[in-house]
């Protein structure tokens, strides 16, 4: 079959087959999920593990959700010079992002029912509550942002409360967070 009849997503194995067919120890991939379905994403991730410890990959994104979930290290460029280098942990911890977390939240809020936002926000640790708005089936989505790990306390205060716990995870963004801090630094600095 020739190349250019095949899907995006085989068309991106085709180049990394062509890429790793010589036995390279370097292995640079650039946006190598761009274009690809969600069930070709899980499998470029999982190739692209499976590429780990025989390869060195430099894998170059804008994705940072991607990095998060396929990357050992990670370096930040600015104008082509790195400007960030280390573990997702590293990085957290030199950024100042450690230890801080966002909690994606969903209630069901019962008739009569405190404000949730400031019974939230009354716990130790929750920096800030933002409250979506309440759909017609009282469903209410919240952003509680917090300087340490409060999802226990959370899901035993709106429980204790009479609130009906739908959803709370953990938003992914350290990176995201991490990136800003960095571009702030790197603006301050060309503007000193």
């Amino acid at each position: 079959e020739p190349i250019q009849n095949l899907s995006h997503g085989y068309q991106q194995r085709v180049g990394i087959a062509q890429a790793i067919i010589h036995d390279p120890t370097l292995l640079i991939l650039d946006e190598p999920i761009q274009g690809l379905d969600p069930v070709q994403i899980v499998e470029m991730r999982h190739m692209i593990r499976g590429l780990r410890g025989k390869h060195t990959i430099l894998l170059s994104t804008h994705i940072l959700s991607e990095i998060e979930q396929t990357c050992d290290r990670i370096l930040m460029l600015h104008e082509g010079k790195i400007r960030a280098e280390g573990s997702e942990a590293e990085l957290s911890e030199r950024f100042g992002t450690e230890g801080q977390q966002t909690l994606e939240v969903e209630v069901r809020i019962p008739e009569d029912a405190p404000d949730v936002g400031q019974i939230l926000e009354a716990l130790p640790d929750v920096v800030s509550v933002e409250r979506g708005p309440v759909d017609g089936g009282r469903i209410c989505a919240l952003t509680v942002r917090a300087s340490g790990d409060v999802r226990e306390p959370v899901a035993v205060e709106l429980i204790a409360k009479g609130f009906g716990l739908r959803r709370l995870q953990v938003e992914s963004g350290a990176l995201e967070d991490i990136f800003v801090k960095l571009s702030k630094e790197v603006n301050q600095e060309a503007a000193s």
